[in-house]
Order: C-alpha cells, then sequence, then structure tokens
C-alpha cells in the first residue's frame, strides 16, 4: 500500500468480526515517519467467537484524499470440539521429586 506523499495521520487498521461492530487501531511506526515511508504495525487480538471469521482493512491518509486496503478475511482455527487430558505418575507429587506427566487429545469432531 502505497498512499504517495506525505502522511497526515498514522494509519489505521479496522477489523471486524461475523460482520459486527468494526474496531479501529492506530498503527504503530516501526520505522519512518508520517513525512517519509516505513513500515507500520498493528496487532488483532485474538477475537470472540474464537472461530469468528474477521475482515481487516488499513487505512492511510494524505493531504490529497485516503488510501484503503481491504485484507482477506480469515477464520482463527481454535480447539473447539477438543478435549484435552493430563495425566500425572505419581498422582501424589512431592516436592523435588520426578514425575511424569502424560497429554491426550481427543477430537469430538472425527468421531
Amino acid at each position: 500500500m502505497n498512499p504517495q506523499g506525505t502522511l497526515t495521520a498514522a494509519p489505521t487498521l479496522s477489523y471486524q468480526v461475523n460482520g459486527g461492530t468494526a474496531t479501529n487501531i492506530t498503527m504503530t511506526a516501526g520505522t519512518g515517519s508520517l513525512s517519509a515511508s516505513g513500515t507500520w504495525t498493528a496487532t488483532i487480538p485474538t477475537v470472540s467467537p474464537s472461530n469468528g471469521t474477521v475482515t481487516w482493512s488499513v487505512t492511510a491518509s494524505n493531504s490529497v484524499a485516503p488510501t484503503t486496503f481491504n485484507g482477506t478475511s480469515y477464520s482463527d482455527e481454535p480447539t473447539n470440539g477438543i478435549i484435552a487430558t493430563a495425566t500425572a505418575t505419581p498422582t501424589t507429587i512431592c516436592s523435588g521429586s520426578p514425575t511424569s506427566l502424560e497429554m491426550n487429545l481427543e477430537d469430538l469432531e472425527q468421531e
């Protein structure tokens, strides 16, 4: 994305979950400044619901007009439908004693 010229404000990352209300995040300059090209960053936090579809865009404005880049929507791949079971051996653990921890994952959607 190259809005051409000097930016009038930091770019904004906007995202929505499942078509809901947009949330705007002001991006942070990694390198560069409003008057010079550079790298700007922002992070979309974990969304709710965890398997929601996220649509996003970035808008940068110069003295002429804003430029918007629409990103590709995505969905996180949460562990919905998975049961995790952990077992310690021995079951009673004393400080300084060795123990073994076994983890079992069961995918309920594959049964």
